[in-house]
């Protein structure tokens, strides 16, 4: 009886440790966006978004697979087909509107860097003139 139990207990923690995310989870963005003052720490923070805008790409991918193979094969998962499929497309819908969003908050960083860069080196277009 003990050593069934103890098995069980086994099994179950490998089952989590296999389930647990490898990658760090990542810093609060809001948080490092306030922060942010010079250009560097705006491209750095760019960076950020474009990194997190690519793993979330990749997750979306991995979940329309597994959607697919949900669908395709659906009796193998019995009554829980329909669970692990609206599962899979909610996880699909809410990644892709955060892609999406992280996308924008993108393309505003980029706007923002581009116009400081235009005021701290403002074009001179005819520097031949002379009063």
């Amino acid at each position: 009886m003990k050593t069934g139990k103890f098995i069980l207990v086994l099994t179950i923690l490998g089952l989590l440790a296999s389930c647990a995310q490898m990658k760090p989870q990542p810093m609060d963005m809001t948080q490092t966006a306030q922060k942010t003052r010079s250009a560097p720490d705006h491209d750095a923070l760019a960076k950020r978004y474009e990194d997190a805008a690519k793993d979330l790409h990749e997750k979306v991918q991995e979940h329309k697979k597994q959607l697919e193979e949900y669908e395709s094969h659906s009796y193998l998962y019995g009554k829980q087909a329909q669970n692990l499929q609206a599962h899979c497309q909610g996880l699909i819908r809410f990644m892709s509107k955060l892609r999406r969003q992280m996308r924008a908050w993108l393309k505003s960083i980029v706007k923002w860097r581009r116009k400081q860069s235009n005021i701290n080196n403002p074009r001179t277009t005819d520097s031949s003139v002379s009063g």
